[in-house]
């Protein structure tokens, strides 16, 4: 085949060129809480938005010290509003705040300052004319600083296993609790009121070894007296002269 004409290398050079189409951009996912590509963190995204508003509460302690252990509640409630939260938590939430809900949910208790011990299951059902409720063991560290905040989140497709399950992160929220920092004076109190408990708890028992002690001495004393008395008695009534 020769030379392109002229003609013909025109219509070449007027062909479209096909474009190949742009990389998916893997990016931040604030919903999934991870990298991810744009076209599955909008797909998420969307599916998050289409859900229902329910209502949150949360019922914590406002203050703590350093070294205490309470309980921090979260409860749910998919269309019962505050009403409902308050009667699930047994009393006026300290905090409340509406979120995104589902049939099946979960919730994480994060922080800097605390340790953290979960006393339910992290992913739970909620019932569509119900709630459901969270707990966790918070002890206060001595830490410079101290931090809580409750992440709430909604199962994307309820229908996968547990250990497949995408949680859409839904509400991320501080929770209040002030610790006070025990001073120096006072961790010098504590160690030596302890200190004072382990030599009292010491002193009990050696007192009750020595009492003890004695008073087994004594019972062999008294029977070795009396022993000795009866042979006396019984000496002397031999030797009593006779009428």
């Amino acid at each position: 085949m020769g030379p392109a004409t002229p003609v013909e290398a025109d219509r070449q050079a007027e062909r479209p060129v096909q474009s190949v189409p742009p990389a998916d951009p893997v990016q931040p996912c604030d919903v999934l809480q991870r990298l991810a590509p744009k076209s599955e963190c909008d797909l998420y995204a969307g599916t998050l938005a289409n859900l229902r508003s329910g209502s949150a509460g949360l019922l914590a302690p406002h203050r703590m010290q350093e070294g205490e252990t309470r309980t921090v509640s979260l409860v749910v409630s998919r269309s019962g509003g505050q009403a409902q939260v308050a009667d699930l938590l047994g009393a006026a939430p300290t905090q409340g705040f509406s979120t995104k809900v589902s049939g099946l949910m979960a919730a994480r208790l994060s922080g800097d300052g605390f340790a953290i011990k979960p006393l339910t299951a992290e992913v739970q059902q909620v019932s569509a004319v119900g709630g459901q409720r969270w707990e966790w063991s918070v002890t206060a560290l001595q830490a410079p600083r101290h931090e809580l905040v409750v992440s709430v989140f909604v199962a994307a497709r309820a229908d996968d296993p547990p250990e497949k399950q995408t949680l859409l992160l839904t509400k991320r929220y501080p929770v209040e609790v002030k610790v006070s920092m025990v001073t120096k004076s006072e961790r010098g109190m504590d160690s030596a009121t302890e200190w004072l408990k382990h030599l009292l708890n010491l002193q009990n028992a050696l007192w009750a070894v020595l009492t003890g002690g004695l008073a087994v001495a004594l019972w062999k004393a008294f029977r070795i007296w009396r022993k000795k008395k009866g042979r006396r008695d019984r000496g002397a009534g031999s030797t009593r002269p006779r009428r």
